[in-house]
Protein backbone atom coordinates (compact mmCIF):
# COMPACT_ATOMS: atom_id res chain seq x y z
CA UNK A 1 0.00 0.00 0.00
CA UNK A 2 1.00 3.61 -0.60
CA UNK A 3 1.04 5.70 2.54
CA UNK A 4 -1.57 8.39 2.94
CA UNK A 5 -1.35 10.83 5.82
CA UNK A 6 -3.01 14.07 6.90
CA UNK A 7 -0.89 16.43 9.02
CA UNK A 8 -1.72 19.82 10.51
CA UNK A 9 0.61 22.83 10.23
CA UNK A 10 2.43 21.71 13.39
CA UNK A 11 3.14 18.34 11.71
CA UNK A 12 0.77 16.54 14.07
CA UNK A 13 -0.64 13.44 12.36
CA UNK A 14 -4.44 13.75 12.10
CA UNK A 15 -5.07 10.63 10.01
CA UNK A 16 -3.04 8.04 8.13
CA UNK A 17 -3.31 4.79 6.19
CA UNK A 18 -0.84 2.24 4.79
CA UNK A 19 2.46 3.33 6.36
CA UNK A 20 5.45 1.51 4.94
CA UNK A 21 7.04 -0.99 7.35
CA UNK A 22 10.43 0.72 6.99
CA UNK A 23 8.86 3.87 8.47
CA UNK A 24 6.71 2.23 11.15
CA UNK A 25 9.26 -0.24 12.51
CA UNK A 26 12.45 1.71 11.90
CA UNK A 27 12.46 5.41 10.89
CA UNK A 28 9.55 6.59 13.07
CA UNK A 29 10.47 4.34 15.99
CA UNK A 30 14.13 5.30 16.30
CA UNK A 31 14.48 8.73 18.05
CA UNK A 32 17.29 9.91 15.74
CA UNK A 33 15.65 8.92 12.44
CA UNK A 34 12.28 10.16 13.75
CA UNK A 35 13.80 13.65 14.06
CA UNK A 36 14.85 13.41 10.40
CA UNK A 37 11.24 12.48 9.49
CA UNK A 38 9.96 15.64 11.19
CA UNK A 39 12.59 17.77 9.43
CA UNK A 40 11.42 16.35 6.11
CA UNK A 41 7.78 17.09 6.99
CA UNK A 42 8.73 20.67 7.89
CA UNK A 43 10.64 21.17 4.63
CA UNK A 44 7.63 20.03 2.60
CA UNK A 45 5.30 22.27 4.59
CA UNK A 46 7.56 25.32 4.18
CA UNK A 47 7.95 24.89 0.40
CA UNK A 48 4.38 24.02 -0.65
CA UNK A 49 3.76 27.52 -2.01
CA UNK A 50 5.94 26.67 -5.02
CA UNK A 51 3.13 24.67 -6.70
CA UNK A 52 -0.07 22.69 -6.26
CA UNK A 53 2.04 19.83 -4.88
CA UNK A 54 5.67 19.17 -4.05
CA UNK A 55 7.91 16.10 -4.09
CA UNK A 56 10.88 15.64 -1.77
CA UNK A 57 13.41 12.92 -0.96
CA UNK A 58 13.27 12.68 2.81
CA UNK A 59 16.39 12.60 4.94
CA UNK A 60 15.83 8.88 5.47
CA UNK A 61 16.14 8.24 1.73
CA UNK A 62 12.50 7.77 0.59
CA UNK A 63 10.35 9.92 -1.71
CA UNK A 64 7.31 11.80 -0.39
CA UNK A 65 4.84 14.10 -2.11
CA UNK A 66 2.27 16.42 -0.57
CA UNK A 67 -0.44 18.91 -1.44
CA UNK A 68 -1.84 21.63 0.85
CA UNK A 69 -5.36 22.01 2.26
CA UNK A 70 -6.12 25.73 2.04
CA UNK A 71 -9.14 27.25 3.76
CA UNK A 72 -9.80 30.94 3.07
CA UNK A 73 -6.20 31.44 1.87
CA UNK A 74 -4.88 29.89 5.08
CA UNK A 75 -2.78 26.73 5.05
CA UNK A 76 -4.39 24.51 7.70
CA UNK A 77 -3.24 21.00 6.83
CA UNK A 78 -1.20 18.93 4.39
CA UNK A 79 -2.15 15.73 2.56
CA UNK A 80 0.92 13.46 2.15
CA UNK A 81 1.52 10.65 -0.35
CA UNK A 82 4.45 8.21 -0.03
CA UNK A 83 6.74 6.53 0.72
CA UNK A 84 8.21 5.15 -2.51
CA UNK A 85 11.26 5.18 -4.80
CA UNK A 86 11.51 6.68 -8.28
CA UNK A 87 14.32 4.24 -9.06
CA UNK A 88 15.74 1.09 -7.43
CA UNK A 89 17.19 1.93 -3.99
CA UNK A 90 20.92 2.13 -3.20
CA UNK A 91 21.08 -0.81 -0.79
CA UNK A 92 24.61 0.07 0.30
CA UNK A 93 23.30 3.43 1.53
CA UNK A 94 20.62 1.71 3.58
CA UNK A 95 23.04 -0.92 4.92
CA UNK A 96 25.21 1.92 6.18
CA UNK A 97 22.19 3.46 7.90
CA UNK A 98 21.34 0.14 9.49
CA UNK A 99 24.79 0.03 11.00
CA UNK A 100 24.66 3.70 12.07
CA UNK A 101 21.30 3.45 13.83
CA UNK A 102 21.68 -0.14 15.12
CA UNK A 103 18.92 -1.59 12.90
CA UNK A 104 18.76 -5.35 12.24
CA UNK A 105 20.30 -5.21 8.77
CA UNK A 106 18.41 -8.16 7.27
CA UNK A 107 14.98 -7.01 8.50
CA UNK A 108 15.75 -3.38 7.58
CA UNK A 109 16.84 -4.22 4.01
CA UNK A 110 13.76 -6.47 3.58
CA UNK A 111 11.58 -3.54 4.65
CA UNK A 112 13.41 -1.26 2.17
CA UNK A 113 12.83 -3.78 -0.64
CA UNK A 114 9.08 -3.76 0.19
CA UNK A 115 8.86 -0.05 -0.66
CA UNK A 116 7.24 0.37 -4.13
CA UNK A 117 9.06 1.86 -7.11
CA UNK A 118 6.84 4.20 -9.13
CA UNK A 119 7.21 6.03 -12.44
CA UNK A 120 7.21 9.82 -12.32
CA UNK A 121 4.17 10.12 -14.63
CA UNK A 122 2.13 7.82 -12.41
CA UNK A 123 3.12 9.80 -9.33
CA UNK A 124 1.99 13.04 -10.99
CA UNK A 125 -1.32 11.47 -11.96
CA UNK A 126 -1.85 10.26 -8.40
CA UNK A 127 -0.93 13.67 -7.01
CA UNK A 128 -3.39 15.40 -9.33
CA UNK A 129 -6.02 13.10 -7.87
CA UNK A 130 -4.87 13.84 -4.29
CA UNK A 131 -4.93 17.55 -5.07
CA UNK A 132 -8.59 17.23 -6.10
CA UNK A 133 -9.30 15.48 -2.79
CA UNK A 134 -7.56 18.35 -0.98
CA UNK A 135 -9.78 20.82 -2.87
CA UNK A 136 -12.83 18.75 -1.90
CA UNK A 137 -11.86 18.85 1.80
CA UNK A 138 -11.02 22.56 1.57
CA UNK A 139 -14.39 23.37 0.01
CA UNK A 140 -16.21 21.44 2.72
CA UNK A 141 -14.32 23.32 5.42
CA UNK A 142 -14.88 26.71 3.78
CA UNK A 143 -18.63 26.11 3.75
CA UNK A 144 -18.46 25.29 7.45
CA UNK A 145 -16.20 28.25 8.17
CA UNK A 146 -18.79 30.70 6.81
CA UNK A 147 -20.89 29.89 9.85
CA UNK A 148 -18.05 30.42 12.29
CA UNK A 149 -17.54 34.01 13.49
CA UNK A 150 -15.58 33.86 16.69
CA UNK A 151 -11.88 33.04 17.02
CA UNK A 152 -12.72 30.22 19.42
CA UNK A 153 -14.90 28.49 16.82
CA UNK A 154 -12.23 28.93 14.19
CA UNK A 155 -9.93 26.64 16.21
CA UNK A 156 -12.33 23.77 15.55
CA UNK A 157 -11.59 23.84 11.83
CA UNK A 158 -8.79 21.32 12.31
CA UNK A 159 -11.26 18.88 13.81
CA UNK A 160 -13.59 19.47 10.88
CA UNK A 161 -10.77 18.74 8.46
CA UNK A 162 -10.14 15.45 10.24
CA UNK A 163 -13.84 14.63 10.25
CA UNK A 164 -14.09 15.46 6.55
CA UNK A 165 -11.12 13.21 5.90
CA UNK A 166 -12.63 10.43 8.02
CA UNK A 167 -15.89 10.75 6.10
CA UNK A 168 -14.00 10.60 2.83
CA UNK A 169 -12.12 7.49 4.02
CA UNK A 170 -15.32 5.84 5.19
CA UNK A 171 -17.25 6.70 2.03
CA UNK A 172 -14.40 5.59 -0.23
CA UNK A 173 -13.79 2.34 1.64
CA UNK A 174 -17.49 1.45 1.63
CA UNK A 175 -17.86 2.10 -2.10
CA UNK A 176 -19.96 5.26 -1.82
CA UNK A 177 -17.56 7.62 -3.64
CA UNK A 178 -16.52 7.34 -7.25
CA UNK A 179 -13.71 9.41 -8.78
CA UNK A 180 -13.59 10.20 -12.51
CA UNK A 181 -11.40 12.13 -14.97
CA UNK A 182 -12.78 12.55 -18.49
CA UNK A 183 -10.19 14.26 -20.75
CA UNK A 184 -12.16 14.77 -23.97
CA UNK A 185 -9.44 16.76 -25.70
CA UNK A 186 -6.78 14.06 -25.39
CA UNK A 187 -9.25 11.14 -25.20
CA UNK A 188 -7.85 9.98 -21.87
CA UNK A 189 -10.43 8.57 -19.49
CA UNK A 190 -10.02 7.41 -15.91
CA UNK A 191 -12.27 6.32 -13.05
CA UNK A 192 -11.63 4.31 -9.93
CA UNK A 193 -13.28 0.92 -9.43
CA UNK A 194 -15.74 2.41 -6.96
CA UNK A 195 -17.11 4.74 -9.64
CA UNK A 196 -18.18 1.71 -11.70
CA UNK A 197 -19.43 -0.30 -8.70
CA UNK A 198 -21.53 2.67 -7.62
CA UNK A 199 -23.68 2.06 -10.71
CA UNK A 200 -23.43 -1.74 -10.66
CA UNK A 201 -20.77 -2.16 -13.37
CA UNK A 202 -17.36 -3.78 -13.63
CA UNK A 203 -14.63 -1.43 -14.93
CA UNK A 204 -14.55 -3.00 -18.41
CA UNK A 205 -18.33 -3.04 -18.91
CA UNK A 206 -18.92 0.60 -19.93
CA UNK A 207 -16.99 3.33 -21.67
CA UNK A 208 -15.97 6.57 -19.94
CA UNK A 209 -16.49 8.88 -22.94
CA UNK A 210 -18.66 11.97 -22.46
CA UNK A 211 -21.60 10.59 -24.49
CA UNK A 212 -21.83 7.55 -22.21
CA UNK A 213 -21.49 9.82 -19.18
CA UNK A 214 -24.31 12.07 -20.45
CA UNK A 215 -26.53 9.12 -21.41
CA UNK A 216 -26.34 7.81 -17.86
CA UNK A 217 -27.86 11.06 -16.58
CA UNK A 218 -31.67 11.09 -16.25
CA UNK A 219 -33.31 12.95 -19.15
CA UNK A 220 -34.89 15.44 -16.73
CA UNK A 221 -31.42 16.27 -15.33
CA UNK A 222 -29.73 16.73 -18.74
CA UNK A 223 -30.78 20.42 -19.03
CA UNK A 224 -29.20 21.05 -15.62
CA UNK A 225 -25.95 19.39 -16.75
CA UNK A 226 -25.85 21.40 -20.00
CA UNK A 227 -26.62 24.59 -18.07
CA UNK A 228 -23.63 23.83 -15.81
CA UNK A 229 -21.40 23.57 -18.88
CA UNK A 230 -22.83 26.85 -20.21
CA UNK A 231 -22.21 28.65 -16.90
CA UNK A 232 -18.63 27.39 -16.81
CA UNK A 233 -18.17 28.87 -20.27
CA UNK A 234 -19.82 32.20 -19.45
CA UNK A 235 -18.18 32.72 -16.04
CA UNK A 236 -14.68 32.43 -14.65
CA UNK A 237 -15.69 29.63 -12.28
CA UNK A 238 -14.87 26.10 -13.36
CA UNK A 239 -16.39 24.34 -10.35
CA UNK A 240 -19.60 22.37 -10.39
CA UNK A 241 -21.60 20.66 -7.67
CA UNK A 242 -25.15 19.44 -7.96
CA UNK A 243 -27.45 16.46 -7.55
CA UNK A 244 -28.18 14.18 -10.50
CA UNK A 245 -29.91 10.87 -11.19
CA UNK A 246 -27.66 8.31 -12.91
CA UNK A 247 -28.87 5.14 -14.62
CA UNK A 248 -27.48 1.95 -13.09
CA UNK A 249 -26.80 -1.35 -14.80
CA UNK A 250 -30.27 -2.60 -13.82
CA UNK A 251 -31.91 0.35 -15.57
CA UNK A 252 -32.94 1.97 -12.30
CA UNK A 253 -31.83 5.48 -11.41
CA UNK A 254 -29.69 6.37 -8.41
CA UNK A 255 -29.28 9.82 -6.87
CA UNK A 256 -25.68 11.04 -6.62
CA UNK A 257 -24.02 14.29 -5.59
CA UNK A 258 -21.42 15.27 -8.18
CA UNK A 259 -18.64 17.77 -7.47
CA UNK A 260 -15.54 18.67 -9.41
CA UNK A 261 -13.98 20.94 -11.99
CA UNK A 262 -14.70 21.44 -15.68
CA UNK A 263 -12.54 22.91 -18.43
CA UNK A 264 -14.57 24.57 -21.20
CA UNK A 265 -13.04 25.83 -24.48
CA UNK A 266 -13.85 29.05 -26.34
CA UNK A 267 -16.64 27.30 -28.22
CA UNK A 268 -18.44 26.47 -24.97
CA UNK A 269 -17.60 22.76 -25.23
CA UNK A 270 -16.40 20.82 -22.18
CA UNK A 271 -12.85 19.52 -22.77
CA UNK A 272 -12.16 17.91 -19.43
CA UNK A 273 -14.28 16.97 -16.41
CA UNK A 274 -12.68 15.86 -13.14
CA UNK A 275 -14.74 15.09 -10.10
CA UNK A 276 -16.29 12.78 -7.57
CA UNK A 277 -19.76 11.28 -7.29
CA UNK A 278 -21.20 10.39 -3.89
CA UNK A 279 -24.11 8.02 -3.37
CA UNK A 280 -26.98 10.02 -1.81
CA UNK A 281 -29.76 7.74 -3.07
CA UNK A 282 -31.11 6.71 0.34
CA UNK A 283 -30.89 10.26 1.66
CA UNK A 284 -32.66 11.66 -1.41
CA UNK A 285 -35.40 9.02 -1.32
CA UNK A 286 -35.93 9.73 2.38
CA UNK A 287 -36.10 13.44 1.58
CA UNK A 288 -38.70 12.84 -1.17
CA UNK A 289 -40.66 10.53 1.14
CA UNK A 290 -40.55 13.17 3.88
CA UNK A 291 -41.96 15.79 1.50
CA UNK A 292 -44.69 13.38 0.39
CA UNK A 293 -45.56 12.58 4.00
CA UNK A 294 -45.61 16.28 4.80
CA UNK A 295 -48.10 16.91 1.98
CA UNK A 296 -50.30 14.07 3.20
CA UNK A 297 -50.00 15.32 6.79
CA UNK A 298 -51.07 18.84 5.85
CA UNK A 299 -53.87 17.83 3.48
CA UNK A 300 -55.48 14.95 5.36
CA UNK A 301 -58.99 15.84 6.53
CA UNK A 302 -58.51 14.30 9.98
CA UNK A 303 -56.90 16.29 12.78
CA UNK A 304 -53.37 14.96 13.44
CA UNK A 305 -51.52 15.99 16.60
CA UNK A 306 -47.93 14.86 17.27
CA UNK A 307 -46.41 14.98 20.75
CA UNK A 308 -42.95 14.26 22.13
CA UNK A 309 -42.25 11.81 24.96
CA UNK A 310 -43.08 14.48 27.54
CA UNK A 311 -46.55 14.97 26.03
CA UNK A 312 -45.84 18.39 24.49
CA UNK A 313 -47.19 19.10 21.01
CA UNK A 314 -44.46 19.22 18.34
CA UNK A 315 -46.63 19.20 15.21
CA UNK A 316 -50.19 20.20 14.35
CA UNK A 317 -51.69 19.89 10.86
CA UNK A 318 -54.00 22.25 8.99
CA UNK A 319 -57.10 20.16 9.69
CA UNK A 320 -56.33 20.52 13.42
CA UNK A 321 -56.12 24.30 13.01
CA UNK A 322 -59.49 24.36 11.22
CA UNK A 323 -61.34 22.12 13.69
CA UNK A 324 -59.76 23.31 16.95
CA UNK A 325 -59.28 26.97 16.07
CA UNK A 326 -55.63 27.28 17.19
CA UNK A 327 -52.79 28.15 14.87
CA UNK A 328 -49.83 25.79 14.86
CA UNK A 329 -47.49 28.40 16.33
CA UNK A 330 -49.95 28.98 19.20
CA UNK A 331 -50.25 25.33 20.18
CA UNK A 332 -46.64 24.09 19.88
CA UNK A 333 -45.14 23.31 23.26
CA UNK A 334 -48.55 22.87 24.95
CA UNK A 335 -50.16 19.54 25.87
CA UNK A 336 -53.39 18.20 24.27
CA UNK A 337 -55.21 19.05 27.54
CA UNK A 338 -55.52 22.58 26.16
CA UNK A 339 -58.43 21.39 23.99
CA UNK A 340 -59.78 18.71 26.33
CA UNK A 341 -62.86 19.29 28.48
CA UNK A 342 -62.57 19.47 32.27
CA UNK A 343 -64.14 16.01 32.55
CA UNK A 344 -61.57 14.45 30.21
CA UNK A 345 -58.73 16.07 32.17
CA UNK A 346 -60.13 14.87 35.51
CA UNK A 347 -60.46 11.32 34.18
CA UNK A 348 -56.79 11.51 33.15
CA UNK A 349 -57.64 10.09 29.72
CA UNK A 350 -54.30 11.31 28.34
CA UNK A 351 -52.37 9.17 30.85
CA UNK A 352 -54.60 6.19 30.05
CA UNK A 353 -53.89 6.61 26.33
CA UNK A 354 -50.12 6.79 26.94
CA UNK A 355 -50.14 3.60 29.03
CA UNK A 356 -52.20 1.78 26.40
CA UNK A 357 -49.80 2.83 23.63
CA UNK A 358 -46.83 1.59 25.66
CA UNK A 359 -48.50 -1.73 26.51
CA UNK A 360 -50.58 -2.52 23.39
CA UNK A 361 -49.11 -0.25 20.72
CA UNK A 362 -52.25 1.90 20.36
CA UNK A 363 -55.24 3.50 22.12
CA UNK A 364 -58.63 4.23 20.58
CA UNK A 365 -61.75 5.91 21.94
CA UNK A 366 -64.09 8.88 21.80
CA UNK A 367 -63.06 12.16 23.44
CA UNK A 368 -65.07 15.34 23.87
CA UNK A 369 -63.06 18.40 22.85
CA UNK A 370 -63.54 22.14 23.17
CA UNK A 371 -62.16 24.46 20.48
CA UNK A 372 -60.55 27.85 20.99
CA UNK A 373 -63.95 29.57 20.75
CA UNK A 374 -65.40 27.36 23.49
CA UNK A 375 -67.54 25.23 21.16
CA UNK A 376 -67.70 21.55 22.15
CA UNK A 377 -67.38 18.63 19.79
CA UNK A 378 -66.36 14.97 19.64
CA UNK A 379 -63.33 13.14 18.22
CA UNK A 380 -62.97 9.47 17.40
CA UNK A 381 -59.30 9.21 18.43
CA UNK A 382 -56.58 6.69 17.64
CA UNK A 383 -53.16 7.15 19.26
CA UNK A 384 -50.09 5.29 17.94
CA UNK A 385 -46.37 5.51 18.83
CA UNK A 386 -43.89 7.65 16.91
CA UNK A 387 -40.61 5.73 16.60
CA UNK A 388 -37.29 6.16 14.81
CA UNK A 389 -35.64 3.55 12.60
CA UNK A 390 -34.11 1.89 15.65
CA UNK A 391 -37.54 1.43 17.20
CA UNK A 392 -36.90 4.03 19.90
CA UNK A 393 -39.93 5.97 21.12
CA UNK A 394 -39.89 9.61 20.00
CA UNK A 395 -43.44 10.52 20.94
CA UNK A 396 -47.01 9.77 19.90
CA UNK A 397 -49.33 10.55 16.99
CA UNK A 398 -53.00 11.24 17.64
CA UNK A 399 -55.33 10.85 14.64
CA UNK A 400 -58.63 12.55 15.41
CA UNK A 401 -61.75 12.11 13.25
CA UNK A 402 -64.38 14.78 13.92
CA UNK A 403 -67.63 12.90 14.68
CA UNK A 404 -69.48 15.89 16.10
CA UNK A 405 -71.97 15.87 13.22
CA UNK A 406 -72.53 12.13 13.56
CA UNK A 407 -73.11 12.43 17.32
CA UNK A 408 -75.67 15.19 16.75
CA UNK A 409 -77.36 13.16 14.01
CA UNK A 410 -77.56 10.13 16.30
CA UNK A 411 -79.18 12.28 18.98
CA UNK A 412 -81.69 13.61 16.45
CA UNK A 413 -82.46 10.11 15.22
CA UNK A 414 -82.91 8.90 18.81
CA UNK A 415 -85.25 11.82 19.44
CA UNK A 416 -87.22 11.06 16.26
CA UNK A 417 -87.43 7.33 17.07
CA UNK A 418 -88.65 8.03 20.60
CA UNK A 419 -91.40 10.36 19.37
CA UNK A 420 -92.42 8.27 16.35
CA UNK A 421 -92.44 4.92 18.14
CA UNK A 422 -94.78 6.30 20.81
CA UNK A 423 -97.06 8.30 18.51
CA UNK A 424 -100.77 7.44 18.04
CA UNK A 425 -100.50 7.95 14.29
CA UNK A 426 -98.62 6.08 11.58
CA UNK A 427 -95.18 7.15 10.34
CA UNK A 428 -93.31 5.50 7.49
CA UNK A 429 -90.23 6.34 5.42
CA UNK A 430 -89.55 4.80 2.00
CA UNK A 431 -86.70 5.18 -0.46
CA UNK A 432 -87.21 6.53 -3.98
CA UNK A 433 -88.25 3.07 -5.22
CA UNK A 434 -90.98 2.93 -2.56
CA UNK A 435 -89.29 0.32 -0.34
CA UNK A 436 -89.81 0.89 3.40
CA UNK A 437 -86.69 1.75 5.45
CA UNK A 438 -88.57 2.85 8.59
CA UNK A 439 -92.07 2.28 9.96
CA UNK A 440 -93.41 2.90 13.48
CA UNK A 441 -95.39 0.47 15.62
CA UNK A 442 -98.74 2.22 15.05
CA UNK A 443 -98.44 2.08 11.25
CA UNK A 444 -97.50 -1.63 11.31
CA UNK A 445 -100.15 -2.69 13.83
CA UNK A 446 -103.02 -0.84 12.12
CA UNK A 447 -102.29 -2.95 9.01
CA UNK A 448 -101.98 -6.18 11.02
CA UNK A 449 -98.22 -6.55 10.62
CA UNK A 450 -95.11 -6.33 12.84
CA UNK A 451 -92.41 -3.76 12.07
CA UNK A 452 -89.93 -6.47 11.06
CA UNK A 453 -92.42 -7.95 8.53
CA UNK A 454 -92.67 -4.62 6.69
CA UNK A 455 -89.07 -3.35 6.57
CA UNK A 456 -87.79 -3.65 2.99
CA UNK A 457 -91.28 -4.25 1.57
CA UNK A 458 -92.72 -1.95 -1.09
CA UNK A 459 -95.55 0.47 -0.23
CA UNK A 460 -97.77 -1.35 -2.74
CA UNK A 461 -98.27 -4.05 -0.07
CA UNK A 462 -100.84 -1.70 1.52
CA UNK A 463 -103.01 -1.28 -1.62
CA UNK A 464 -105.09 -3.20 -4.09
CA UNK A 465 -104.59 -2.72 -7.81
CA UNK A 466 -107.63 -0.43 -7.85
CA UNK A 467 -106.39 1.62 -4.88
CA UNK A 468 -102.96 2.05 -6.52
CA UNK A 469 -104.50 4.23 -9.26
CA UNK A 470 -105.20 6.96 -6.68
CA UNK A 471 -101.84 6.33 -4.97
CA UNK A 472 -99.93 6.91 -8.25
CA UNK A 473 -101.79 10.21 -8.74
CA UNK A 474 -100.73 11.33 -5.25
CA UNK A 475 -97.13 10.24 -5.90
CA UNK A 476 -97.08 12.33 -9.09
CA UNK A 477 -98.24 15.31 -7.07
CA UNK A 478 -95.56 14.54 -4.47
CA UNK A 479 -92.81 14.51 -7.10
CA UNK A 480 -94.12 17.73 -8.72
CA UNK A 481 -94.69 19.78 -5.56
CA UNK A 482 -92.61 18.00 -2.89
CA UNK A 483 -95.67 17.14 -0.76
CA UNK A 484 -99.35 16.16 -0.78
CA UNK A 485 -102.29 15.93 1.68
CA UNK A 486 -104.07 15.62 3.83
CA UNK A 487 -105.84 13.17 1.47
CA UNK A 488 -108.07 10.15 2.04
CA UNK A 489 -106.32 6.99 0.82
CA UNK A 490 -107.78 3.47 1.00
CA UNK A 491 -105.54 0.72 2.39
CA UNK A 492 -105.71 -3.05 2.74
CA UNK A 493 -104.74 -4.94 5.89
CA UNK A 494 -102.78 -8.20 6.08
CA UNK A 495 -106.10 -10.10 6.44
CA UNK A 496 -107.55 -8.41 3.32
CA UNK A 497 -109.76 -5.90 5.11
CA UNK A 498 -109.92 -2.53 3.35
CA UNK A 499 -110.05 0.76 5.31
CA UNK A 500 -109.47 4.49 4.69
CA UNK A 501 -106.61 6.58 6.15
CA UNK A 502 -106.00 10.33 6.10
CA UNK A 503 -102.49 10.65 4.55
CA UNK A 504 -99.81 13.36 4.30
CA UNK A 505 -96.65 12.92 2.21
CA UNK A 506 -93.40 14.87 1.90
CA UNK A 507 -90.11 14.37 0.00
CA UNK A 508 -86.84 14.43 1.97
CA UNK A 509 -83.93 15.90 -0.10
CA UNK A 510 -80.16 16.19 0.41
CA UNK A 511 -78.22 19.47 0.58
CA UNK A 512 -78.12 19.72 -3.22
CA UNK A 513 -81.89 19.19 -3.63
CA UNK A 514 -81.74 15.59 -4.83
CA UNK A 515 -84.68 13.50 -3.47
CA UNK A 516 -83.59 10.77 -1.05
CA UNK A 517 -86.82 9.54 0.63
Amino acid sequence: DIVYALLDVDNTILAYNGWQKVCIDFHRKNPDTAKLCKKSDSYIHDNLENGIFIGYKCKNGLMEYSTPIIVKNKHLATLFFGQFFLKPPDLEFFKARAKKFNFDEKEYINAVNDVPILKQEKVEKIMNFYHEIAIFISSYCEESLKKIKSIEKEKKIKEQIKKANDRLNLATSSGNVGIFDIDLKNEIYYANDKYFKLFGYEPDEISLDFDTFKNMVHEQDIPKLLQTIKLNYETTSNLFNDEYRFKTKTGEYKWVFARGTMDVNDNGTAERIIGAVIDIDDMKKNEIAAKRHSLIFQNITESVVVTDTSGKIIDFNEASEKILGWKKEEILGKTPDVFHTKEIIEKNILSTAVNSVLEKGFWQGEIEFVNKSGVHGFFDVKVVPLKNQLGEMLGMIGINRDITGQKKAKREILKFNTIANNANYGVGIADIKGDLIYINNYFAEIHGYTVQELLGKNLSIFHTEEQLINVHQLNNELVATGQYGPSEVWHIKKDGTEFPMLMNGVIIKDETGIPLY
